[in-house]
């Protein structure tokens, strides 16, 4: 039995990390890890920030509380751009190993809800290193401690490549 599967991740944990481009919010509204009301709210910061939106995602900015049937519609119209799948699914991989660290201490097993997520997200080799069951990168060091040190090491150089693509967007 699953110990965790995509359930709504907090706006603001989310905006805290990335602005989402209109494909991944898609992406993520379709697997569960964005709500209807946090879709929305997503984009509205989007378009705060003075980011170009598309006409689908500039409409859901600016959806009414009464309007929220209208999300899935918008949301698939953002699918349909050329921006590859394992992309979209990689964002919120990222999102959902970033919640998880940050929250660990709050799960029973936080490595065993990574191997969730590694099933969850179909097995992507980038995370590997992080599942105890998996063996040890070249040249890594074996344990827990050592896993421990992997799963933040990839948070925050993960983290860093979206900080980057947010700076090189704004540019």
């Amino acid at each position: 039995m699953s110990m965790f599967t995509a359930s709504p991740l907090p706006v603001s944990f989310v905006l805290e990390r990335v602005l989402p481009t209109g494909a991944e919010l898609a992406w993520g509204y379709r697997h569960g890890w964005v709500s209807a009301e946090s879709a929305v709210a997503i984009a509205l910061a989007k378009l705060e920030a003075g980011a170009y939106l598309p006409g689908p995602e500039e409409e859901l900015a600016l959806l009414l509380s009464d309007d929220l049937d209208r999300v899935q519609e918008l949301l698939e119209d953002l699918e349909f751009v050329d921006e590859p799948a394992e992309r979209r699914a990689r964002l919120w991989l990222f999102l959902a190993l970033a919640y998880v660290f940050d929250r660990r201490e709050e799960f029973e097993d936080p490595l065993g809800v990574v191997e969730d997520l590694y099933a969850l997200f179909e097995y992507p080799d980038e995370i590997q290193g992080l599942v105890r069951y998996m063996p040890v990168p070249v040249g890594e060091p074996m344990g827990v401690d050592a896993v421990m040190q992997r799963w933040a090491s990839w948070v925050a150089s993960v983290g860093q490549e979206y900080r980057h693509r947010e700076s090189m967007q704004a540019d």
